[in-house]
């Protein structure tokens, strides 16, 4: 790893009255790993990045529920969220139909110019998503964008309050990261990764409680302690 990496951007935080929310924490988490994401892929890829970066965003799927939809997962998410606060041990499970209505209609990630679709199979998650450059630490980006599409199997361990990827596979435009490569910049992505969910005391509150978060049987499953 390089010994002096830059800072990581600041990703913008709703502020005020109930923004602990589980809701709001889970897509906090999301905007944080992207732009941990982005940003460790720039800084890994500096002498070589104008090759996997894009003018212009890509088109990525969307889905939307619909309203019925976007209100049982929020209830979920608050029903989680009380046991969460009550120090209860409690278990949410969430389809990526779930995720992507939530995606869809979140204010947050429009603001941040921030696309996203996932899909998840068995233990694997499939992430299409359209990065800005703004959100690397290389100023040169700032009006570029990072396309591509990844799988992966996210792990969390509470021991250390870290959240692993497990990158099974990365494309960033159209270039293929080569296998060989992805082990040492996933080195690279968690210490960003981490650099960005310090930044929020609400994630860090919501990692305080989490016991475990992975993908199993095609849900994301979280359970906390």
């Amino acid at each position: 790893m390089n010994a002096t990496p830059p800072p990581t951007v600041v990703v913008q935080q709703k502020q005020g009255p109930g923004c602990w929310g589980i809701g709001c924490a889970i897509v906090l988490i999301v905007l944080l790993l992207l732009g941990g994401l982005c940003a460790g892929i720039s800084w890994y890829l500096k002498s070589k990045v104008g090759t996997y970066i894009s003018s212009a965003p890509a088109t990525i799927q969307t889905f939307d529920g619909g309203d019925q939809m976007y209100r049982a997962t929020q209830q979920k998410l608050a029903d989680f969220g009380r046991s969460v606060q009550q120090n209860q041990p409690a278990t949410l499970k969430l389809s990526a139909d779930e995720i992507n209505t939530l995606f869809a209609r979140d204010p947050d990630l429009q603001a941040s110019h921030v696309r996203a679709f996932v899909a998840m199979t068995g233990n694997q998650a499939h992430v299409e998503a359209s990065l800005p450059g703004s959100l690397s630490p290389l100023p040169s980006l700032k009006d570029s964008y990072f396309n591509g599409t990844a799988d992966l199997s996210p792990t969390y361990d509470p021991s250390n309050k870290s959240i692993s990827l497990n990158l099974r596979t990365l494309t960033i435009g159209t270039n293929p990261v080569p296998t060989q490569e992805l082990s040492t910049m996933e080195t690279e992505l968690q210490f960003f990764i981490s650099m960005q969910m310090q930044q929020s005391p609400n994630v860090a509150a919501f990692l305080d409680h989490l016991q475990s978060a992975e993908v199993r049987d095609g849900k994301l499953v979280l359970q906390t302690q």
